[in-house]
């Protein structure tokens, strides 16, 4: 998945038209709030936790299903422990078959045995290598999605939602982040370029992401550091100077409270050196 916070996905003409994967979410964990136009399904099945979406708190189970619909902003509070699957699908790919999720408004929150059965037979043809799996893996996910805007949801389609003004603003100030992270980012350059006072900007941009400005663009500046280390393609002093960190020190002491590790660490972890 795409570290920036505007996430680009990038499924078109792929044989899976999804990404799916398996989170953990422990004490001290940062997460960092995001939104694309694709359809999210975070199925919820160890402990207790709370997905913060368009600015409200849900609290979620094991068992429950958080459906997070077209553009929103979004994230999984780091509060509470909690595991989950993540599954975005493809919007072409459901309209192509007749669903138009990006034009449905599903419900937030769904707890049902039925939709539990399909989202683990998604889970089994995902993991387990079959005969025909990528046409079982399709068939999964269009009988989960079917199921879904059928009977969780308005069940029609209807005109392109309207956004408040300050959710665009946010869903702005986030990809301006995310492109001038090598950059010496303040409030105040951030707040002008989304037209709001630097006060509103940042009550409005701590009500959305549960972070406050400078919090988000380090967290969002070491989870870009992280990738970039992981590629071994540059020194740990280069990827401080490509995210934006002009003290090497100040880098290692945020890595380390961000990723919980240190950015030398990062290489050698991930090969086991």
């Amino acid at each position: 998945m795409s570290l920036t916070t505007y996430e680009v996905h990038g499924l078109e003409g792929k044989k899976l038209p999804l990404i799916f994967h398996y989170d953990i979410i422990e004490k001290g964990k940062i997460e960092i709030a995001n939104w694309h136009e694709n359809i999210e399904l975070l199925y919820f099945t160890k402990g207790m936790g709370q997905v913060l979406c368009n600015s409200v708190v849900y609290e979620v189970s094991a068992g429950d299903l958080f459906i997070v619909n077209s553009g929103l902003l979004h994230y999984v509070k780091k509060d509470k422990p909690c595991e989950y699957y993540c599954l975005i699908v493809d919007s072409a790919f459901l309209a192509e078959n007749d669903i138009p999720a990006g034009d449905i408004q599903f419900n937030n929150f769904v707890r049902s045995d039925v939709v539990s059965a399909l989202f683990d037979r998604v889970v089994k043809e995902l993991e387990r290598e079959n005969s025909f799996q990528i046409a079982g893996i399709r068939s999964a996910i269009l009988s989960l999605m079917v199921h879904l805007s059928r009977y969780h949801s308005s069940g029609i389609s209807f005109p392109k939602r309207e956004h408040s003004n300050s959710d665009e603003s946010i869903k702005k100030a986030l990809a301006y982040i995310s492109d001038h992270l090598s950059h010496k980012l303040s409030l105040e350059e951030i707040a002008s370029h989304v037209n709001l006072s630097k006060y509103h900007f940042a009550r409005e941009f701590k009500k959305a992401t549960g972070m406050t400005v400078v919090a988000f663009v380090n967290a969002t500046r070491c989870r870009t550091a992280n990738r970039l280390l992981l590629s071994r393609q540059y020194s740990v002093n280069e990827v401080a100077a490509m995210c934006g960190f002009e003290n090497n020190s100040y880098f290692s002491k945020t890595f380390k409270r961000v990723m919980g590790c240190l950015p030398s660490e990062v290489g050698k972890a991930s090969h086991g050196i």
